[in-house]
């Protein structure tokens, strides 16, 4: 009888154990739920480079219009210089691998970004005489990657750098006695940031700010346009730097954001390698550099993005 009552109070004592355990566990098991379920975005006052609004693939599409101005200095005179109106199309992809699935992200870049744009050109030309309507183009090609922060929800900073090549093709020998076409080209690395801030009723407004390293230009004569006897001369540049910036508006509407977007573009470069003048094959004597020079390009870009 005494067993008996021993073992009876001692499964009691279990079975409270054992419920009093379930209903701990099922208290956990909400609190993991709840936990869960709550949201886990920063606070407004710190920043992150993980958003729920961070699409994955962006495009853009623009047309674009700009002031062109060229100017070549020797021994600090104006030598010669084109003026006049460029207009063309400007393209855009960008790419923002998902979080978990880049080890980009968890180094340095949660975006990679490709521009290219091309522009015809209408300009006069000063110098050895003057000569109107010369039809010119130009076309730039980026490749961008960089790292997107942002402040609450309504601010984004992001630093970027990556590699640019730009070419120009000056086609003097089509309008001038004794012209020569003459093709441009500079390699070289953007540097800069971009800052923007949501505003309300679906507004949004942005800077961008960027110093381009001068890596190396080329700069090809073609004096065979004035006489066939004559070769090439390609002059390499070692020197400069280019500068730019721009003010972007924005309009959002369901898929689509329309674009505004004020700009400036700059170049400084320095006098080129000398290169010998050929005729025939044999030099004629003559030493031919490309002087020191100035590009500005003020204009407006609109266009949309999806």
């Amino acid at each position: 009888m005494r067993l008996r009552t021993i073992i009876f109070f001692a499964i009691v004592y279990m079975v409270n154990i054992s419920a009093a355990s379930a209903q701990d566990m099922e208290l956990v098991s909400r609190e993991l739920d709840r936990y869960s379920q709550e949201d886990q975005s920063p606070p407004a006052n710190s920043y992150s480079t993980k958003t729920p609004d961070r699409k994955a693939h962006t495009f853009e599409m623009a047309l674009e219009t700009y002031n062109y101005k060229y100017q070549e200095t020797v021994n600090g005179g104006k030598f010669m210089g084109n003026r006049g109106q460029y207009n063309g199309l400007f393209g855009a992809y960008t790419f923002r691998p998902r979080d978990v699935d880049s080890f980009f992200d968890e180094i340095f870049a949660n975006m990679f970004r490709f521009e290219v744009r091309y522009a015809l050109g209408k300009v006069d030309y000063t110098g050895s005489g003057n000569y109107y309507g010369l039809k010119d183009y130009s076309y730039e090609v980026r490749a961008i990657l960089g790292r997107e922060y942002y402040w609450g929800e309504s601010w984004q900073f992001v630093p970027y750098s990556g590699v640019g090549f730009r070419y120009l093709n000056d086609g003097l020998q089509a309008y001038t006695p004794g012209g020569y076409n003459r093709e441009s080209r500079y390699l070289y690395m953007p540097i800069g940031f971009t800052v923007h801030k949501n505003l309300r009723n679906a507004w949004g407004i942005g800077f961008n700010a960027e110093y381009d390293i001068f890596l190396g230009g080329k700069q090809i004569s073609h004096e065979e346009d004035v006489d066939p006897g004559y070769s090439p001369v390609s002059n390499t540049q070692r020197r400069g730097f280019g500068a730019r910036g721009s003010l972007k508006i924005e309009k959002e509407i369901p898929d689509m954001k329309f674009c505004v977007e004020p700009f400036f573009r700059y170049w400084h470069i320095q006098d080129s390698d000398a290169a010998p003048e050929m005729y025939q094959g044999v030099p004629t004597g003559w030493a031919l550099l490309e002087p020191e020079n100035t590009t500005q390009e003020f204009g407006i870009k609109m266009g949309v993005e999806f």
